[in-house]
């Protein structure tokens, strides 16, 4: 088992309660009790999908922290925190608490847009279990299509060219030429309208008593 399955793993679990936040009110029927208490849709909405994202940020904390602590306690807990990354001519790159923490984050950045397209499917279509099936159907199958069609120039717009942000890491991209900014950009443009979409739907939709 290596990092990607244990990523992998994260994903899952995040589009899962993703998923459950809001369209499992409706399954329950709970929905209607919250509605009718004075706070706007819009606090409603956005507190299920803030908690969506602090789950998943636990998770990824409790995960790699775990990992340090089972390498230092079989290496040592100095020499991580002392390693650095070097090139092959022995130049040192960066440390590797800095590259560790980078990781983290470009992960991060992946699990939040997973959350995201849960999110807005659960809230358009009100089923868990669509959310979860269809988010994870594109959560695997996105970068095939990439690599699919990365000799057309329309690919580098295509939202699972850009979500692996480690592939910069080592200076490479999925598609030639492309960069971190342009990929960054391209995420919160994705982000937004999938945002958009969730809080148009929910706010407008007719809750019938």
């Amino acid at each position: 088992m290596n990092v990607e399955f244990f990523i992998s793993i994260m994903v899952l679990f995040a589009i899962i309660i993703a998923a459950g936040a809001i369209a499992g009110e409706f399954s329950k029927g709970t929905i209607k009790m919250l509605l009718i208490r004075p706070v706007g849709r819009t606090k409603i909405l956005m507190s299920k999908y803030i908690s969506s994202l602090l789950f998943a940020l636990s998770m990824l904390v409790v995960t790699f922290g775990f990992a340090l602590l089972v390498g230092g306690l079989f290496f040592g807990f100095e020499s991580p925190m002392q390693a650095n990354i070097s090139a092959m001519d022995g130049s040192i790159i960066e440390s590797v608490v800095l590259h560790l923490l980078t990781s983290v984050a470009f992960v991060y950045v992946d699990m939040i847009m997973m959350i995201t397209i849960a999110f807005m499917i659960a809230t358009v279509f009100t089923s868990s279990a669509l959310a979860i099936g269809l988010t994870i159907f594109v959560r695997f199958a996105g970068p095939n299509v990439v690599l699919a069609v990365q000799q057309y120039d329309w690919a580098k717009y295509i939202l699972f060219a850009h979500l692996n942000l480690r592939q910069y890491i080592g200076g490479a991209s999925y598609i030639e030429g492309t960069t971190m900014t342009f990929s960054i950009i391209t995420i919160i443009i994705y982000f937004c309208i999938f945002i958009s979409i969730a809080w148009c739907i929910f706010y407008k939709r007719d809750i019938t008593a």
